[in-house]
């Protein structure tokens, strides 16, 4: 595709056909798939020309070539150059072209974020050496962001003749510019060790450069033990990120790290209309890399980048499982309900049978109700002994019979209740189980859960911050580590925080049995962290590959065991807690009930006694 525009200027200098086959030569050599952008000051004829050279040159045969001829003074044409595939862009510039210098400056982060450039010379550069060749180079670009992640090529005459591809870069601001060699041309074609290996490993080697972290700490303990192994339950992410990145910036990439720390992460502030903490200090270029793990968040996608490999984050809801009697009715749980259906029919069953047996007892009074039969029987079914004074046979074995049952049915009822008193509860799996329950919850006092928890946006999760976490009178249910983790092991209290912090002090306080009872919940989905950077950073690639290779070298995971605290592990057993009145509830509200009902009736009986008291004539009452 050729697009070109209105020329600028001219010069008399053709552009000759070596131009061109070093250029699609070039092309060649890189293995792959260009687009090739033409920023010269030519007329139409030339550029014309040089295009048609390209296009039939017969080392062109890969990827598609699209040509654009745009004024090299007019920076609002790097647009072009603004799409989501940057490393499909190849940008030939004429430095002999006046307006060469602004269009170099107007490319900003291009020249060093995956876009390549080569830096042609239209004019006759044979005969100068090879040291001033370099020398007009380096002048071109001076002050430029060309440093180590950028790809930008000249082509240059060796003092023997010899046609070469060089680029030249920084390693920082504050280092001279350098050069190298990428390819020679031989036989009419570039050759060369271009690809063994990449520029970001090449290049890694920053030679002690300074490179400005941003480091988060919520302790002054951790200002003064950042880089050692003690006490890692206090600030545990500040400390796994900051060897991570110092093995990073430091083993890797042969850095000095400058530290600024500070106390939050980051977050939009909607009055001032900046950020604070960390992302404020890289988008103002106080900081250019974090030393301390970041949120992927949508707010700060925008403003600042962040490495591909993510660190796995644990924030997470830990409780401890509450016992059965706390969530269910252990009373009806010993049966099932054809159990107790059976049990109902047994007890109607007796009644019929005593009522029956009376009856017909010649012994008994006929003045009997027929309900004293069955209050005959509520002492035996309670194994209270009867009531009962059996006279025939028949009564006898009825009495034996059932005594000698309800002893197997009420021992079954009483072993099975034991048991469950001291049995964990499942119920509670979800944040809605949790927010129906009983169960007191509070946060870690660090800034991430306030800002977090309160955004939930999720019903349950949104009416567990304002219902558990927040407090009536809009204060918030936050405490220290070691508070939280010990009301943790009081019961009936869910803490929220970064778990392998509050693990190591569960680890130094917990009973091996009651770490069994341990159990977690997820509120905040956003848990996966990543060490972030400047947006545009001119040595992305090279984080993003040491990111890598630290990761595959198990070089991180070394790390991750030395501070990271896993969830401890536990031996199975029973801890006998005292029964409270949670635990015999039901029993009690049976009771309640029964006395309730008693106390009714008893009311009943007496305004039933007082009407007929007044129905009664005074000398009838008398007689």
């Amino acid at each position: 595709m050729v697009a070109l525009a209105v020329p600028v200027c001219s010069t008399s200098d053709v552009p000759g056909n070596e131009l061109a086959n070093l250029l699609s030569s070039f092309v060649r050599f890189l293995k792959v798939p260009l687009k090739v952008g033409l920023f010269v000051c030519w007329d139409k004829e030339k550029a014309f020309t040089f295009a048609r050279e390209m296009l039939v040159s017969e080392n062109v045969g890969v990827g598609r070539l699209s040509f654009m001829q745009v004024k090299n003074d007019s920076v609002e044409n790097l647009a072009y150059l603004d799409t989501t595939e940057y490393h499909q862009h190849l940008v030939a510039v004429d430095i002999s072209c006046p307006g060469v210098g602004p269009l170099l400056s107007g490319a900003g982060f291009r020249l060093y974020h995956r876009i390549r450039w080569v830096l042609m010379d239209s004019r006759d550069s044979k005969h100068h050496s090879e040291r001033h060749q370099l020398r007009r180079i380096s002048n071109i670009v001076n002050g430029l962001p060309v440093l180590g992640g950028s790809q930008v090529y000249y082509i240059a005459y060796s003092d023997e003749g010899v046609i070469l591809m060089k680029d030249i870069f920084r390693r920082s601001w504050s280092t001279d510019i350098e050069s190298s060699l990428v390819a020679t041309w031989r036989n009419g074609s570039f050759d060369g060790d271009k690809f063994d290996p990449p520029i970001s490993v090449r290049r890694r080697d920053l030679r002690k450069t300074l490179i400005r972290s941003s480091i988060i700490f919520t302790s002054n303990y951790t200002l003064s033990h950042l880089e050692d192994y003690e006490n890692t339950h206090i600030d545990t992410i500040t400390r796994i990120s900051y060897h991570h990145s110092k093995n990073l910036l430091v083993e890797y990439m042969n850095a000095t790290i400058e530290k600024t720390f500070t106390t939050t992460w980051g977050y939009f502030n909607a009055t001032t209309g900046r950020f604070d903490g960390v992302a404020g200090q890289l988008i103002e270029n106080t900081t250019e890399f974090s030393g301390t793990l970041l949120l992927l968040i949508q707010d700060r996608l925008k403003h600042i980048d962040y490495l591909k490999m993510p660190i796995i984050g644990y924030l997470r809801l830990i409780f401890k499982v509450p016992k059965l009697s706390i969530t269910e009715n252990i009373f009806r749980m010993p049966f099932d309900n054809a159990v107790w259906g059976s049990l109902l029919a047994l007890v109607l069953t007796t009644v019929a049978l005593s009522l029956a047996m009376n009856k017909f007892n010649i012994q008994k009074s006929r003045k009997e109700h027929p309900t004293d039969s069955a209050f005959d029987i509520v002492p035996v079914a309670l194994q209270q002994g009867t009531l009962l004074i059996p006279k025939s046979v028949s009564q006898q074995i009825f009495i034996l019979i059932g005594l000698v049952g309800l002893m197997f049915i009420f021992t079954s009822f009483s072993a099975k209740i034991i048991s469950l008193i001291q049995a964990p509860s499942e119920r509670i799996k979800t944040i809605q189980d949790l927010l129906e329950s009983r169960i007191e919850a509070g946060a870690h006092d660090v800034v991430y859960n306030k800002v977090y928890l309160a955004a939930a946006t999720e019903p349950s999760k949104k009416a567990f911050y304002k219902k558990k976490i927040q407090r009536r009178d809009g204060s918030l249910n936050m405490y220290k580590l070691e508070e939280g983790v010990a009301k943790l092991r009081q019961g009936l209290f869910a803490f929220h925080g970064y778990t392998p912090g509050i693990y190591h002090v569960i680890s130094e306080t917990f009973d091996d049995v009651e770490k069994c009872s341990l159990r977690e919940l997820s509120v905040i989905e956003r848990t996966p962290g990543f060490l972030v950077m400047q947006k545009n950073y001119t040595l992305r690639e090279h984080l993003q590959v040491g990111d890598t290779r630290i990761f595959e070298a198990g070089v991180f995971n070394r790390e991750h065991r030395r501070i990271m605290t896993g969830k401890p592990g536990c031996v199975k057993g029973t801890v006998f807690q005292p029964l409270s009145a949670i635990d015999v509830r039901f029993s009690m509200q049976v009771m309640a009930c029964g006395i309730g009902i008693a106390a009714l009736v008893l009311l009943l009986e007496i305004l039933v006694r007082w009407y007929q008291m007044r129905q009664i004539p005074l000398f009838q009452y008398l007689e």
